[in-house]
């Protein structure tokens, strides 16, 4: 998905550095997470299939 400034977006140019690192500490505290892929309708399908998948455990 390409970078849009956004007050909810910041350093553009750290933005691979500071996905790794989040996904790092997350691992360290062994947090259950997803990653949502896609963009426009796609991230929203996605993302719904998820939270189903979710509801359903």
């Amino acid at each position: 998905m390409p970078w849009i400034a956004d007050p909810q977006r910041r350093n553009e140019d750290l933005r691979e550095h500071l996905f790794k690192w989040n996904k790092h500490e997350l691992q360290k505290l062994d947090v259950d997470y997803k990653i949502i892929k896609g963009i426009g309708e796609e991230r929203l399908k996605n993302t719904i299939q998820l939270i189903e998948e979710a509801f359903k455990a």
